[in-house]
């Protein structure tokens, strides 16, 4: 049924419960993870070698994050990969699930304020909204 799930991931707990409840939906249908993380690129900056910087910066973050949880899919007998994007994070996420075909987004809830949420908005409400695939919310 679910034969290709993102992760969206940012190594909070809740991106961390959600990687852990994937990895449960993965071994029952045998699926393929991917753990996509996103670097979110200021709307200005000052030079193009701070945009590298901060590339940079989100990548070496999230390295061996990502490499512990390739050992432990290993360990379970999960396909996995793992991709660092940038962007707007919502944006990125669902252009990512839209280009690569995925059958399920499982992400962690936040629990943000009703005002924040609608000040702000979130991320898991922008990719419910958005992507074409079902999306899991996972809560802590």
């Amino acid at each position: 049924m679910f034969e290709h799930i993102m992760v969206a991931f940012d190594n909070s707990n809740e991106s961390q419960k959600a990687l852990q409840k994937a990895f449960q939906i993965a071994e029952f249908h045998q699926s393929f993870v991917e753990l996509i993380s996103v670097v979110q690129l200021p709307d200005y900056a000052a030079t193009t070698d701070e945009v590298e910087e901060m590339l940079s910066d989100g990548k070496n973050f999230y390295k061996s994050i990502h490499e512990q949880y390739e050992a432990e899919a290993k360990l379970r007998g999960i396909k996995f990969e793992s991709k660092v994007l940038h962007g707007h994070i919502g944006e990125a996420l669902v252009k990512y699930a839209d280009d690569n075909a995925i059958d399920l987004i499982v992400m962690g809830s936040y629990g943000r304020s009703a005002i924040s949420r609608f000040l702000m908005g979130s991320v898991s409400n922008f990719v419910v909204r958005r992507a074409r695939c079902p999306v899991m919310v996972v809560k802590e």
